[in-house]
């Protein structure tokens, strides 16, 4: 998928890229080589990768915090994306999905992570009101979540045709 990060990185907008560089970094696809022991992926597997590479020596990392690391490289950002045919990704990195995982719905893994997280931070519970920003993906995907868990999610900020479209289709 286009991320709005993307969009930022495409127009100059992200301090932190260092272009050239291939941007994506919410992607899923076929495992075609493996360089590794890990015997839980093969050849063939669908997967899609962590989409940060932390440094793994900071006081963060060693904590088992890598998303805080100070050092820490964003695909599609820091380092090459998945905007390409073929990628080269460390195979500890790698998520391995079930073969019927429909292909769009595992290149969402990145967006869903991020609603996981928010929502897990949030203490989210049944009956919860939940204030979302924005129909962006990962508004929407927050907002479905909480109804889902039996909150009330209130979208705000998406007073546009566009947004109102997406709000209605995705149940908010």
């Amino acid at each position: 998928g286009i991320c709005g990060s993307d969009l930022h990185v495409y127009d100059g907008l992200n301090a932190n890229a260092a272009p050239p560089l291939i941007m994506g970094h919410e992607g899923a696809g076929e495992l075609v080589a493996l360089n590794d022991t890990r015997t839980d992926v093969k050849v063939g597997d669908k997967v899609c990768a962590h989409t940060i590479k932390p440094c793994c020596a900071c006081e963060a990392c060693v904590t088992s915090r890598e998303n805080l690391c100070r050092n820490v490289r964003i695909m599609g950002t820091n380092f090459d994306g998945v905007f390409t045919q073929y990628m080269l990704v460390d195979a500890n990195r790698l998520i391995r999905f079930d073969d019927t995982v429909d292909d769009k719905l595992a290149a969402l893994a990145e967006p869903l992570t991020v609603a996981v997280h928010d929502l897990r931070r949030a203490r989210l519970q049944a009956g919860d009101n939940v204030l979302i920003g924005g129909a962006g993906p990962i508004g929407l995907i927050i907002g479905m979540m909480a109804k889902f868990s039996g909150a009330d999610p209130y979208p705000y900020g998406a007073g546009n045709g566009l947004c109102c479209c997406r709000l209605r289709l995705a149940g908010l």
